[in-house]
């Protein structure tokens, strides 16, 4: 708006100076009338000077001045017109006043703190794009933890309160016996884990040799590897990628891949898990009562029990029995 105030002022003086003003009213020429002829009449009777009784001019008494002249009537002379120069000249000066008067009185309504144009408010700025959030990452695959198993033992979903018996098979079960626990110290179970592994090998076999498996189950999901019966499943599930049905496990010479599978299971999913899997599949594993899996637990519990009783059982020639249907 300020930039466009010198452009309007200079517009309004250059109106102002050529407007011509307006000519002067001529002077009344017309007939006079009756009654202004009447009055100049009157007036010059009026003006007649009367004899005075006193003499006190010096004139001789009784003379009288002789009367004067009537006068014409007169009418006053016309104004004269005043120049074009003349007019510009007063137009110019008289809108510079105005100006002059316009801009002393902005100047003081400033200084007497009059109001300012509010100044235009900033554009708002476009507000920033919301950045896309990360997508989430797959959870990894569960990795075996620290040992589950307390120095007080564990503690089954079962009773452990199956009937057993204790009896002697020699030199051939305590030689496979004392080689199964050799191949858990060497795979890193605790003492807990190394007592679990053979209740499970007392419970599948009775002199823990490797034609002792059970085979019925080849070719299929549930196949079962090395004598401590590892479903092939869970197997798999665990991390073996061989495509060769269990037979690389069933080898008397890779037990030892055996027992460390099985200690994975039991850092990835708990005792009674890994059992239930070990029992009955991958149904028993979810539900963890198919296929008799909570005979299973109770039976592996029994054996485990006697075993923390008396650890003599885990190198000499006898086994733990608890008589289990199989499935």
């Amino acid at each position: 708006m300020y930039r466009q105030m010198p452009v309007i002022l200079c517009s309004f003086i250059v109106v102002l100076a050529c407007k011509e003003p307006p000519a002067p009213l001529p002077p009344d020429l017309g007939p006079r009338s009756s009654e202004d002829k009447e009055g100049e009449t009157e007036g010059a009777k009026s003006s007649a000077t009367k004899p005075s009784t006193d003499n006190v001019t010096g004139t001789p008494s009784g003379a009288s001045l002789p009367a004067p002249a009537s006068a014409l009537p007169t009418s006053p002379a016309p104004k004269p017109a005043p120049s074009n120069n003349s007019s510009g000249s007063g137009g110019i000066a008289g809108a510079l006043n105005g100006v002059f008067d316009f801009f002393r009185n902005l100047g003081n309504n400033q200084n007497n703190g009059g109001a300012q144009p509010a100044s235009p408010a900033p554009s708002p700025q476009p507000a920033p794009s919301p950045q896309p959030a990360p997508s989430p990452q797959p959870s990894p695959s569960p990795q075996p933890s620290g040992s589950p198993l307390g120095a007080s033992g564990i503690q089954f979903n079962a009773p452990g309160n199956a009937k057993y018996q204790i009896s002697t098979y020699g030199n051939t079960l305590q030689t496979n016996k004392n080689r199964l626990t050799s191949l858990a110290d060497a795979a890193g179970a605790s003492l807990e884990e190394k007592m679990l592994i053979v209740a499970i090998g007392m419970q599948e076999t009775t002199y823990m040799k490797s034609d002792e498996r059970d085979g019925g189950k080849d070719g299929t999901p549930s196949a079962n590897l090395s004598y401590l019966n590892i479903n092939l499943d869970m197997a798999q599930m665990l991390g073996y990628q061989r495509n060769d049905g269990g037979a690389y496990l069933n080898d008397p010479n890779h037990l030892g891949d055996a027992v460390a599978l099985l200690i994975k299971a039991f850092r990835t999913w708990g005792v009674d898990r890994t059992l239930n899997f070990m029992r009955g599949g991958r149904t028993a594993f979810n539900d963890g009562t198919s296929y008799g899996a909570s005979d299973y637990r109770n039976s592996i519990a029994t054996i485990y029990a006697r075993l923390s009783q008396d650890q003599s059982l885990l190198n000499d020639g006898r086994r733990v029995e608890v008589n289990l249907y199989r499935v």
